[in-house]
Parts: structure tokens; C-alpha cells; sequence
């Protein structure tokens, strides 16, 4: 090991001990690169992600006096979509994983406000 080697170890690590030095001069900077896995595998790769036939039924039913459009109706609910995957009620929330169904209703008084929550598993 040359002396530049030497100095690079002590400025990465200016309160080594010498025994450590010692133990680790001879092995150089550069860790070694792993060699690909020559062995061929015993199951062929899967070609995709595994879909499931049946996926879950998410009902949202939003009782409001003011309805939202469509599209915010949809985005008000990403937070509750999220709570149900973080608690495992569903795998993800990802069209591929459930149908999403969000509706509205309109009520007279805001004391009516509520929002309500169906999950159908097949």
C-alpha cells in the first residue's frame, strides 16, 4: 500500500488507533465489486405484478348541504383511501386494486353532515 492510501485512511478516520490502521492498510479503499450470479434460477421470473380477480368494493357515500364537483369529491376522500391502506383493510389504492365509488347527497341542515364508508370484499 503506497503512502497516499495511507493518507486517505487517516483523513477518513483521524482518530483510528493504529491497530486499526494496521488491520485495515492492507485492504485498500475501493471495496470490491460482488460477482454476478452465474447459477440459474429454479422458477422462472414472474412476467408482471400478480393481478387478483376479485379487488374490493370501497363505497364512499359524502352527506353535505354544499355538494363538491366530481373531481374534489374524488381528491376530498384521498386521505381516507390512505388510512385504509396504511391500516390493511386494502392492499392499495390504486385503480387496479379496488373500485372506488364516491357519491353525494344533499341535506338540508349541517347538523346532517356525515360521511359514510362501505368496503365489500368478495
Amino acid at each position: 500500500m503506497n503512502e497516499r492510501d495511507k493518507q486517505r485512511i487517516r483523513a477518513l478516520f483521524p482518530h483510528a488507533s493504529d491497530e486499526f490502521l494496521s488491520l485495515n492498510l492492507g485492504f485498500g479503499l475501493r471495496a470490491k465489486k460482488p460477482e454476478p450470479d452465474t447459477r440459474a434460477p429454479l422458477v422462472s421470473e414472474a412476467s408482471g405484478k400478480t393481478k387478483v380477480h376479485e379487488i374490493p368494493s370501497v363505497c364512499i357515500v359524502m352527506y353535505r348541504v354544499r355538494l363538491l364537483d366530481t373531481d374534489n369529491a374524488y381528491a376530498s376522500t384521498k386521505p381516507l383511501i390512505d388510512c385504509l391502506c396504511a391500516l390493511g383493510f386494502i392492499t392499495d389504492d390504486s385503480p387496479s386494486d379496488i373500485n372506488l365509488e364516491v357519491r353525494q347527497e344533499k341535506v338540508a341542515h349541517m347538523n346532517e353532515q356525515r360521511t359514510t364508508l362501505k368496503i365489500v370484499y368478495p
